[in-house]
């Protein structure tokens, strides 16, 4: 699973963004996050984590892990937020976050589209 952001629409969009997870066989997924350093702190990155944790219970994913490092700071900030559990790996100078997916509600998770795409926030 994947998504990407533009800047503009086509012809001569620039990619801004791209979050994607990829399954693996115990029914997990790692997944990852990039956003164009100029674009950072306006919230892309969090939209991005949040479009992906809603699509991995759309997919029976049961759980997220992401690969952090430790100066990543921007990065730790989304993962926290969203409540990932971390983990460090001080080995590898890494943490490794995780979020149990499919033990929320299917409608607990706000809808990452609502108030996009020409879409009233009251509906």
């Amino acid at each position: 699973m994947a998504i990407a952001g533009f800047d503009s629409p086509a012809p001569y969009a620039q990619m801004v963004c791209l979050g994607r997870y990829i399954r693996r066989d115990d029914h997990s997924a790692v997944m990852g996050l990039v956003v164009k350093e100029n674009d950072q702190g306006v919230g892309i990155g969090s939209f991005l984590a949040k479009c992906l944790m809603k699509a991995a219970q759309w997919h029976k994913v049961s759980k997220l892990i992401a690969h952090v490092g430790v100066n990543n700071k921007a990065m730790i900030k989304i993962y926290e937020k969203w409540k990932f559990k971390k983990e460090l790996k001080s080995d590898e100078k890494k943490y490794i976050f995780s979020l149990d997916v499919v033990s929320e509600e299917p409608g607990n998770m706000p809808d990452p589209m609502r108030g996009f795409i020409g879409e009233p926030d009251d509906q």
